[in-house]
């Protein structure tokens, strides 16, 4: 086991830029491939399918950077309550799935940002400023007219149902990951 010495060489500009792509598109396919296999399997099972995958995959790379070792039972309890917005996310968003399209949850998805801008300022007082809440806005304006196709009819034809009310309660979870 290696010792942290809170020295960290950063990784090369373009593989940073690699992972925030690899990242979306993980979150994208997330909706389709989920709305492929959430009518036929429960949302728990599926939730911890991709927990423990996920586990798997970072295992390795965890333990030859930080090294293995059991958290003290107060960091456990702090890394379940961050953990347990992820997991009330994808549990809500597989459950979700069952009653809505792949599309309603990654319109719905976009507010993510947003939500987590407002739980930042209210629970970590910070400022947000107006830049950053043009910006904010403006991302949430330009995912929707990309995933419209840039059509303001489809985007008023939406129509709104239970799945897209357990999604969105999904989003509120996840929004909270941020300033958690």
């Amino acid at each position: 086991m290696r010792k942290h010495t809170g020295k960290t060489k950063a990784l090369p500009l373009w593989i940073l830029h690699l992972l925030m792509l690899l990242a979306s598109v993980l979150v994208a396919t997330s909706f389709t491939v989920g709305k492929a296999i959430a009518p036929g399997l429960d949302p728990a099972a599926l939730t911890l399918v991709r927990f423990v995958l996920a586990a798997l995959l970072f295992l390795p790379y965890i333990r030859r950077r930080h090294g293995l070792r059991l958290p003290s039972l107060g960091a456990l309890c702090r890394y379940s309550f961050i953990s347990g917005a992820l997991v009330a996310f994808f549990w809500l968003m597989f459950l979700a799935l069952r009653f809505t399209s792949a599309l309603n949850t990654s319109v719905i998805f976009t507010l993510v940002p947003g939500i987590s801008g407002i739980y930042s300022a209210v629970l970590l007082r910070e400022r947000l400023g107006k830049y950053r809440l043009a910006a904010l806005l403006l991302a949430m304006v330009g995912a929707i007219l990309v995933i419209f196709h840039g059509d303001i009819r489809l985007m008023f034809s939406l129509q709104l149902g239970r799945g897209d009310l357990i999604f969105f309660y999904g989003c509120l979870f996840m929004a909270a990951y941020t300033p958690l």
